[in-house]
């Protein structure tokens, strides 16, 4: 019995184009709709440029016929060097395999000539777009890639906090980590401390003596660390603190949540742990992230109220908000205030629905 030696085959077609549908599929269902713009822009992006462009161009006349001029003047020299290089090489080997020159040939060196000159032109073109888009510092490409980078590390720190605010809770009977207040009402310490010993900074939270006022003799040399979870990563260093030195914050507790020793559970907010805002990022007026009234009420809107939420000015259009379930999420300005409202209250029992339509 003879020995067949069998070749693996590669994929078929219909397999690749199989695997390429499930790929399409997944980065359809993943969010990563950039792929199919950018795609979209690759292949049709030229219609609506010239759709916008063709009526601000005119037609010379004068410089049509010097181009037709220019291109005959070429075919023919390229046709005279063509026929000679032919007969030269005929002229010293016996046998040429070349055979005549054509016009054909003529045509085809022309055309990529002409290929070639535009496409010079184009990367030539695309290199000074580069440069410029390098060079801009406003609405270039890559400030906005800075910017949406910046955005993502702050609502993945955004996340940790409330990671650590669970953790806080899983271990003091579900209280969420609020104002710490004196024997006589006197508000101590924030929110803000009492997460320290989850955000690496356990060395830092020992030194505070919690029975004593944050900006007190005492601790007020302690409070002029800035915190990196609470802050914005492309804050300059000279931003980072207020007059006085004190570390600041670009994050708000909910003023509806601030109670001192809240209990925060399933069973005490009957509106939904996810349905709930816990804290939110803050622009204007920032206080220190000692301050133990750091609270804001969302009601006030985002980006309306000096003492509400909101984002950078030139990152308007809404807020990172963080909810009592760990999730986060980036609220629009234009929401509908009788929602936001819904969502700042933990026991209010409004319909929220339209907004988890849109989560």
């Amino acid at each position: 019995m003879e020995n067949e030696t069998k070749k693996s085959k590669g994929p078929t077609k219909t397999e690749i184009g199989v695997v390429f549908m499930i790929f399409l599929t997944l980065v359809f269902l993943g969010g990563m709709y950039f792929i199919f713009r950018f795609l979209i822009y690759l292949l049709l992006g030229w219609y609506p440029f010239l759709l916008r462009v063709q009526p601000q161009m005119t037609v010379s006349v004068p410089g049509i016929v010097t181009a037709c001029l220019l291109l005959i003047l070429l075919a023919v020299v390229i046709q005279v060097l063509g026929v000679q290089a032919t007969k030269l090489g005929s002229s010293q080997t016996e046998n040429s395999p070349a055979g005549p020159w054509r016009l054909r040939r003529t045509a085809v060196c022309l055309i990529l000539l002409i290929v070639s000159f535009t496409g010079g032109l184009s990367v030539v073109g695309m290199a000074h777009r580069t440069r410029e888009i390098m060079k801009d510092d406003k609405g270039s490409f890559l400030t906005s890639t800075k910017e949406f980078w910046n955005q993502y590390t702050f609502l993945l720190n955004q996340r940790r906090l409330g990671k650590s605010a669970e953790r806080y809770s899983a271990e003091n009977q579900d209280r969420h980590p609020t104002v710490i207040i004196s024997s006589t009402g006197k508000p101590l310490h924030s929110w803000e401390t009492q997460l320290l010993p989850y955000l690496d900074s356990t060395a830092l939270f020992e030194k505070i003596d919690l029975s004593a006022p944050w900006n007190s003799q005492r601790n007020a040399e302690h409070f002029q660390t800035s915190i990196p979870n609470f802050l914005r990563s492309e804050t300059p260093d000279e931003q980072r603190v207020d007059s006085n030195g004190f570390g600041l914050s670009h994050l708000a507790l909910n003023s509806h949540i601030a109670a001192p020793d809240q209990v925060l559970n399933d069973q005490s907010v009957p509106d939904g742990l996810a349905n709930t805002i816990m804290l939110g990022e803050i622009s204007t007026r920032l206080p220190a992230w000692g301050e133990p009234l750091n609270a804001r009420d969302p009601a006030l809107g985002i980006n309306r109220h000096p003492l509400g939420f909101g984002a950078p000015r030139r990152l308007r259009g809404g807020a990172n908000m963080l909810f009592l379930d760990g999730s986060g999420k980036f609220i629009n300005e234009n929401i509908d205030p009788e929602i936001l409202k819904a969502l700042a209250t933990p026991h209010g029992g409004e319909d929220v629905s339209a907004f988890l339509e849109g989560r």
